[in-house]
């Protein structure tokens, strides 16, 4: 009996599409994306990171960090540094996440932009450039 209820449903399922809909989740990241939630979809998009839908929610996530981007690139800094200081980012804000899962993406990027402009500063500071960033409002 219970195969036959699963090829049913099967069936059903095909007939009207919704293993379709299934396999494109359109899922994007916003301020109010909780920790939780980010960690899982990053876990998800790390097996398919070239599909459509892992690629939308980077560039959700990077929309987020704009503020931060935008500061960063005013330093001229290049493209292999700039690439640097993105992966920075998002490994941080994964651990960031691991340690704090019921935390929300808008506390945590700004908790972790900072700490990079904090660390970007001392950097320009030890090699004499006059240059200081200040923490972007968020």
């Amino acid at each position: 009996m219970r195969i036959f209820k699963g090829l049913f449903l099967l069936t059903l399922q095909l007939a009207f599409g919704v293993t379709a809909a299934v396999a494109s989740d359109t899922t994007i990241f916003v301020p109010s994306t909780s920790c939780a939630t980010y960690l899982d979809y990053a876990n998800r998009d790390k097996a398919s990171p070239n599909t459509q839908e892992a690629r939308n929610r980077v560039i959700s996530a990077m929309k987020i960090m704009q503020p931060y981007m935008t500061d960063f690139a005013s330093l001229h800094l290049g493209q292999e540094v700039i690439g640097q200081i993105i992966r920075s980012f998002f490994i941080r804000m994964e651990l960031e996440c691991h340690s704090h899962s019921d935390q929300l993406l808008s506390q945590v990027i700004p908790k972790v932009g900072n700490g990079i402009v904090d660390n970007l500063n001392d950097a320009l500071a030890h090699s004499g450039v006059k240059t200081h960033l200040s923490y972007p409002s968020f």
